[in-house]
């Protein structure tokens, strides 16, 4: 589900990015102490085969896009996190690797640091490891070290954006998209695409877009939770193929749609000035956005007249603007 939270009695929606989950200590929900964001990863989903460490972080480091590197394969930086996080892998049924392996009679992380620090988690699993190349995480909360050939799942690290306080959202809802934060801002009431777009830019923001499918998911999700009961569950977004020539979808301030998008073909829809509209379907898959098997759960594209009429829209703009 959306993650619903408080800071200075404010509610906010995040605050990690799209299916992320936030690494705090099990059961006390204080996102305050919020320092990392993780992800269990099915390994091919990024890479055809992992053989070796690098291979893991390479995944990891291109897990928001082929130009990011704001990622990497997870490493606890302390024995607190370490303990948090393995409570929260065997709670949720979770194993994968981390970056810890063992040279000469230390281990390390592929950046070079030691550690022993961590404590008798790591060091009794060194004692028994018949191969030192790559460290597991067990369900029962211990860790354990095998080839790294033998890994079908990993996990990655992000470090959480400090979004309470230096990202200014002024009571919108707060996503963290990897790169950047969003704001968005809810209507309930019916009307227009491009009415929507004017009240939009009345608040400096624009008709919701929607840029990779982790924003596709959180919008979804954000209008799911936000008008669970909405007759016409049909939400505007912020594109049009209106006087365009040779006809494709571009967003109303004139920019191409984004890639990676499964929009409607424009050169077959039959209005010449059509907008797009997401219609949402109650029955999310929240397993199948979890696993990331699939891109698409619980909502689908159509192009629709631009002056149809329906119940709500959300306005869009970056933290801080």
């Amino acid at each position: 589900m959306v993650i619903t939270w408080k800071a200075n009695g404010e509610p906010k929606l995040g605050p990690c990015p799209e299916k992320w989950l936030p690494l705090i200590p099990v059961k006390d929900n204080n996102f305050e102490l919020l320092q990392k964001c993780i992800s269990h990863i099915n390994v091919t989903l990024l890479k055809s085969k992992v053989t070796k460490l690098d291979d893991a972080i390479n995944a990891c480091s291109h897990i928001f896009g082929n130009g990011s590197t704001t990622a990497t394969i997870f490493r606890p930086d302390d024995k607190k996190e370490l303990k948090n996080f393995l409570t929260f892998a065997a709670s949720e049924e979770l194993e994968g690797m981390l970056d810890i392996f063992i040279e000469g009679k230390a281990p390390y992380d592929h950046s070079g640091n030691d550690l022993r620090q961590l404590g008798e988690t790591i060091t009794n699993a060194m004692s028994n490891a018949p191969d030192k190349s790559c460290a597991w995480n067990l369900l029962k909360g211990e860790i354990q070290f095998k080839n790294c050939d033998s890994f079908t799942t990993l996990w990655c690290q992000y470090k959480a954006k400090p979004v309470m306080t230096n990202y200014g959202c002024n009571g919108w809802f707060k996503a963290d998209h990897g790169s950047h934060v969003n704001c968005y801002f809810v209507h309930r009431y019916r009307t227009t695409a491009r009415n929507a777009r004017n009240i939009c830019r009345k608040k400096k923001a624009q008709l919701v877009t929607i840029n990779n499918i982790g924003e596709w998911s959180y919008v979804t999700r954000l209008a799911d939770t936000l008008a669970p009961n909405t007759i016409d569950r049909s939400l505007l977004l912020g594109y049009t193929r209106c006087s365009t020539d040779p006809p494709e979808w571009r967003t109303m301030e004139g920019d191409i749609s984004a890639e990676n998008i499964p929009f409607p073909d424009a050169t077959t829809s039959s209005d010449a000035e059509c907008c797009l509209q997401l219609d949402i379907d109650n029955k999310i898959n929240y397993e199948q956005i979890k696993l990331q098997e699939k891109l698409v759960e619980g909502a689908q594209l159509q192009a629709t007249i631009c002056n149809k009429k329906v119940n709500y829209f959300i306005c869009k703009k970056e933290a801080g603007s």
